[in-house]
């Protein structure tokens, strides 16, 4: 293996002599990228088509004249191979054209291309920003295929008990020897952060406002991924409103961070529909696949340059407040519809709830009826017991509650609850507070 390379290296120390006549630093460039990229290949057969491969693949580079061209006003090698081969299918394309005078099999120049392009990407330093569970299939796969060189998540908050557990984030980077930072105040400690050279910057619910210097730091930018379609949810809880305020469909958004509030330019998307079986719980673990798939097809573009950011349109701009506690409670003057998006967007944190004889009653399943309760009922009030739940009069009409928990009692169907009462007939014309 040590002479191929040396026999790759002094052949494209030759050629590129000849190209370029006294350029020699650029030549000393080549040689030594190529050195480096072909160090760790092992000794075998796969490795002699890999070393005959990206022979071809230099040699049609220095015979084309634009190529060429473009070499005479550059020595930075890593730029020119991230602009000319923008994406994985493109270099596969062109070593599939390019390698015909050999006699590989095309699996094998598929095989030894993906060499080339995962070592052209694995040199980018990757730095990943976030917290919660949410970004742990993304932080997963980019530290699967790319250099992430360090996490960037909130500082540990103690448990219920008192003792501090790791977020999903920072176990999974401890676990993985990745190093970690946990500023308290963002904008007064990111310098130390840059001191590792972040070429691009991930972030994923991270949860503070980055400064400017922070974002123009990077040499691919600062890039989000957003759980919703933007402009449509700006903020930080577009899942739960998503459903809350009853959209039919969301999706991800990558982004280029700004300054303003999940305003950056767009960079890519990817919609599913919101089934009416989904709550808050089913449609976060949804995006968190979906937000994975998409920056891992996105980063090779962003890295290449291959990207036309679209500017979002303010005027179509609406906003996902994070969840405050009157934002929890159920008002059954409003419409069974909104009522139980309210139950699913809240499900399974924080939880909607009403009041029961002066206790917290969290209601954590519900669905709509077609029944129509008599004209003195009033909306809160329990109509009826059903096979599947317990009906409440709302402000159209009747909805049923199916799973319910009572302060101080576990989670429980509604008709558990109401097997552990006495006396069922005294919980129909009780009021929902």
């Amino acid at each position: 293996m040590g002479e191929s390379i040396k026999g790759l290296c002094k052949n494209y120390n030759a050629i590129v002599r000849c190209e370029f006549l006294d350029d020699d630093i650029f030549s000393i460039r080549l040689v030594e990228y190529y050195k480096t990229k072909t160090a760790n290949i092992p000794d075998d057969d796969n490795a002699k088509i890999f070393i005959k491969n990206l022979d071809c693949i230099l040699r049609k580079y220095v015979e084309d004249y634009s190529f060429s061209k473009k070499l005479k006003n550059s020595v930075d090698i890593d730029s020119i191979i991230k602009s000319d081969f923008s994406n994985y299918d493109r270099l596969v394309d062109y070593m599939l054209t390019f390698c015909e005078k050999y006699d590989n099999d095309k699996s094998e120049i598929i095989v030894n291309t993906r060499w080339i392009w995962g070592d052209i990407m694995n040199n980018v330093r990757l730095l990943f920003m976030g917290t919660p569970e949410f970004g742990l299939p993304t932080l997963k796969a980019l530290h699967e295929n790319y250099n992430v060189i360090g996490v960037v998540c909130q500082p540990d908050k103690p448990s219920d008990r008192g003792k501090v557990v790791y977020s999903p984030i920072k176990k999974y980077a401890v676990d993985n020897n990745i190093k970690v930072y946990q500023p308290v105040k963002f904008k007064e400690e990111f310098k130390e952060i840059i001191k590792d050279n972040p070429e691009i910057v991930v972030t994923c619910a991270y949860g503070q406002i980055l400064p400017q210097e922070f974002l123009d730091y990077p040499k691919y930018g600062c890039i989000n991924i957003h759980g919703s379609l933007l402009p449509k949810l700006r903020g930080g809880a577009p899942i739960h409103r998503a459903i809350i305020d009853g959209y039919g469909k969301t999706g991800i958004t990558i982004m280029k961070m700004a300054l303003k509030m999940d305003a950056g330019d767009i960079i890519s998307k990817s919609e599913i529909p919101i089934l009416d079986t989904d709550n808050a719980g089913t449609l976060h673990d949804k995006l968190s696949i979906v937000g994975r798939d998409l920056i891992i097809k996105t980063l090779p573009d962003i890295i290449s340059g291959n990207i036309t950011p679209i500017k979002q349109k303010e005027e179509e701009a609406t906003y996902a407040w994070n969840i405050k506690r009157e934002d929890e409670k159920i008002d059954f003057n409003k419409i069974s519809r909104e009522i139980v998006n309210q139950i699913r967007g809240l499900n399974p944190w924080p939880g909607a709830y009403t009041i029961l004889g002066g206790k917290i009653l969290k209601i954590w399943n519900a669905k709509e009826t077609e029944n129509y309760p008599e004209d003195d009922v009033i909306n809160g009030q329990i109509t009826a017991i059903y096979e599947d739940g317990i009906g409440v009069k709302t402000g159209n009409g009747e909805m049923i509650i199916t799973e319910l928990q009572l302060e101080g009692r576990t989670k429980m169907t509604a008709n558990e609850f109401i097997n552990g009462v006495v006396n069922k007939d005294v919980i129909v014309g009780r009021v929902l507070e």
